[in-house]
């Protein structure tokens, strides 16, 4: 049994089972006991903190901050992560915290939120070292970092991101309407 220590009190302490059967168990972090208010409180942003983010996120946060380093663990820099063993990730890992064990089914989601597949270049200095490294899957995500889950509130899923194109469309319609009814006005005004 793996026992992981939280990197931010944002999130209470889990206990990763490297057997199958047992579930992972959620204790509340005794030294935060009163809740935070939203960090947005202030200048009217839209941007949630770390707890208003979707469910999935917050599972995957915990996941790779208390699994086994043999099997899944954050990269050496903090910006990505690793899933070193596909088979024990899906088979041990996942249902602990998802109802399903399906590692597709989570790359999914993890696409469905902006994360990305990383490809790691081979140098061939050392080639056992990246035969076994190159069995290894790699993610990242600007806003996925170690010890910062207060910036889950960023991640959005792609369906929710507004692109820059819809944005300049929105900002035409919007214009074009307050035109509109200024020609309406003017129009109303040389009729009196």
């Amino acid at each position: 049994m793996v026992v992981a220590t939280p990197q931010h009190a944002a999130f209470p302490q889990t206990v990763i089972s490297s057997t199958p059967t047992m579930k992972a168990m959620v204790t509340p972090n005794t030294t935060t006991t009163s809740k935070k208010k939203s960090s947005s409180s202030g200048g009217g942003s839209k941007k949630k903190d770390a707890h208003d983010c979707p469910i999935f996120l917050k599972k995957t946060y915990h996941m790779i901050d208390g699994c086994d380093p043999a099997i899944a663990s954050w990269a050496e820099d903090g910006k990505s992560f690793v899933i070193k063993d596909t088979g024990k990730f899906g088979t041990v890992v996942i249902p602990q915290f998802f109802k399903h064990n399906k590692i597709s089914s989570f790359v999914r989601q993890l696409n469905f939120y902006g994360f990305r597949k990383v490809k790691v270049e081979n140098i061939k200095i050392n080639t056992a070292l990246e035969e076994t490294e190159g069995k290894y899957w790699r993610f990242r995500h600007e806003h996925f970092l170690r010890g910062r889950p207060d910036l889950l509130g960023d991640i959005r899923k792609a369906n929710q991101m507004i692109s820059p194109e819809q944005a300049e469309v929105d900002s035409l319609k919007k214009e074009v309407k307050n035109l509109k009814e200024k020609i309406s006005g003017m129009t109303a005004d040389i009729q009196k």
